[in-house]
């Protein structure tokens, strides 16, 4: 192991690595969440839009 003022580098890297990992895994299911939200809202929009012109056919 290499280490450097008292530090181990090789435990040190490969925390890091770990933490990316799980940053990264968080960030691809908060992408996948986003992308629901998105279709929802669009769908609810039409919906909305579909009401609106029952309320007030022009």
């Amino acid at each position: 192991m290499v280490q450097k003022d008292g530090l181990d580098l090789g435990a040190i890297n490969t925390l890091l690595v770990k933490k990316v990992e799980e940053l990264t895994i968080y960030a691809v299911e908060q992408n996948k969440t986003t992308q629901a939200q998105q279709a929802l809202l669009i769908e609810l929009q039409k919906q909305l839009e579909a009401l609106k012109k029952q309320v007030n056919p022009k």
